[in-house]
């Protein structure tokens, strides 16, 4: 059930005409029919007929907030900030800073007002725009250092993380009501990351203490906030939040290898995942709360049925991965290395059952010389698939593996894929038979 099917790598590269770039952000559209990706470029990709297009100049973006199911979002460079309107598919320049200045993010808010967090020389400044004019309509500048992060918490809220251990709230102004702050005091260590609950009522914080604090907050004519519980258990960084649609539960990804799930109305831990053999980097639920993907150093996506709290599949990427992101049925990530990510799931279901078959895989491209033989041994020992891996003398790489049918498919997802340098055009398979074999070697 729900199991990861065979992933299409979109390489920026040579098949969909990207930069050879990083990837640093990803976004879907609500029916997962389109992908938006930043690279140096901002690209939009339709995943149904493969075609993609350049959306605006090479500005050189570094992020994007927004979703495709408000209709807007934001772009940045360094010191630009452009609106990206989804439905025209084009961008607008709304401010433009100096050499001084650097944009580290920014969050839509409600009633066509967006923030912006830049820092000018040794200050943080968060500036509320009016989208439709592009003018400052109010500015806060946090007290409690640098800022790490920007938020959004409700429909005209701000939060921001700071490197003295607070977290700051701005609620900006409108007819009704004037500014409001409130200073959120418990970390010992700097405020790293942070996510809030879809209605608006909790925030999620973790700082450099490796405490997860949960926040009541109440909005209206004056911010309010307290402490509804401290939650511990990761021993390294916390290294991102997922909070899921409902508001109830969340998951936070560490260094330490783990995924740990806890209940936000009883401030709780409900299950830690430790199927990862390396960092999580980042995590993503899809809009239905059913699923979880996350991404680790180890070079995998892995997907999480929310109901079972298992993980139903995973794939093999070839560099770190900087951006994840999920619609219903599908998820995507880019790299380091320039590669965008589509994988689809709940398609189609792996061979089934544990009986240990055989199988020789005949891989053509550019797959001699670039470290694929390495690359096809390590997937294989993370599997547990004892065989070898060899150069053939007509350019191809041969791969003999003796495993269950499902880790057989996933070292066939690894092998269509391949380190970065391969080029993988085919992947022949037969059945084989099985040998005495232990371990798995490069011949």
């Amino acid at each position: 059930m729900g199991a990861i099917s065979l992933p299409i790598v979109l390489d920026p590269a040579e098949r969909l005409g990207f930069d050879k770039d990083a990837v640093f952000h990803c976004a879907l559209s609500h029916d997962g029919a389109k992908a938006f990706v930043v690279a140096s470029h901002l690209k939009i990709c339709d995943l149904r007929s493969g075609e993609i297009h350049i959306a605006g100049e090479n500005h050189g973006f570094l992020g994007m907030a927004g979703d495709a199911e408000s209709g807007r979002a934001l772009l940045w460079t360094a010191r630009d900030l452009y609106s990206w309107d989804y439905a025209e598919e084009s961008s607008t320049l709304i401010a433009q800073w100096n050499a001084d200045v650097h944009v580290d993010g920014a969050v839509p808010l409600a009633s066509d007002q967006l923030a912006v967090l830049r820092r000018e020389g040794p200050r943080s400044i968060v500036d509320v725009f009016r989208h439709s004019t592009g003018s400052v309509e109010y500015r806060f500048e946090p007290d409690g250092g640098v800022t790490r992060w920007i938020g959004r918490l409700g429909a005209r809220t701000v939060a921001c993380g700071q490197t003295a251990g607070l977290v700051e709230l701005w609620s900006a102004p409108d007819a009704d009501r004037p500014p409001a702050a409130l200073t959120l005091q418990g970390h010992s260590g700097p405020v790293l990351r942070g996510a809030a609950a879809p209605d608006g009522r909790h925030l999620v914080t973790t700082a450099a203490d490796l405490t997860i604090r949960l926040w009541a907050i109440e909005e209206g004519a004056v911010l309010r906030g307290n402490i509804a519980a401290v939650l511990e258990g990761h021993t390294d960084e916390i290294t991102d939040i997922a909070v899921t649609p409902d508001g109830r539960r969340m998951a936070t990804a560490s260094r330490d290898r783990t995924i740990r799930l806890w209940s936000i109305p009883e401030g709780r831990p409900i299950k830690t995942l430790v199927d990862h053999r390396d960092w999580v980097t980042h995590l993503a639920i899809n809009r239905a709360g059913t699923h979880m993907a996350s991404c680790s150093e180890d070079g995998t996506i892995r997907l999480w049925d929310l109901e079972t709290l298992e993980c139903t599949g995973t794939a093999y990427g070839v560099s770190r991965f900087l951006c994840l992101t999920m619609a219903d049925r599908v998820i995507c990530a880019g790299d380091a290395s320039g590669n965008f990510w589509t994988l689809e799931f709940g398609a189609a279901d792996r061979p089934a059952g544990d009986e240990v078959s055989a199988r020789r895989f005949t891989v053509g491209g550019r797959v001699q010389g670039v470290g694929y033989r390495v690359f096809a041994q390590n997937v294989a020992r993370k599997l547990d698939i004892r065989g070898y891996v060899r150069n053939r003398p007509d350019g191809r790489v041969e791969v003999y593996a003796i495993g269950s049918g499902r880790q057989l498919a996933d070292l066939k997802v690894a092998l269509s894929t391949g380190p970065t340098g391969a080029q993988v055009t085919t992947v022949e398979e037969e059945d084989a038979p099985i040998s005495d074999r232990s371990g798995f070697a490069v011949a």
